[in-house]
């Protein structure tokens, strides 16, 4: 089972991917270390979700132009 975290606004909710990278910068700044720079997968998949994002978003504000 995923660790369950408290958020900001009071919910509650599994952790994931981007808290991790969260906590992970955190630590390092508290430690004065230089953070991994991403790899060459890690940029593709997050231009694949942007773009994803982008589609999506064009495809419902179509319906909602007069």
């Amino acid at each position: 089972m995923k660790e369950m975290i408290k958020r900001a606004d009071g919910s509650t909710s599994q952790r994931g991917l981007w808290d991790n990278i969260r906590k992970a910068a955190a630590e390092n700044r508290r430690k004065k270390r230089k953070g991994k720079k991403p790899t060459k997968e890690m940029l593709e998949q997050e231009r694949k979700i942007k773009a994803n994002e982008r589609k999506s978003q064009s495809s419902s504000s179509r319906g909602t132009r007069s």
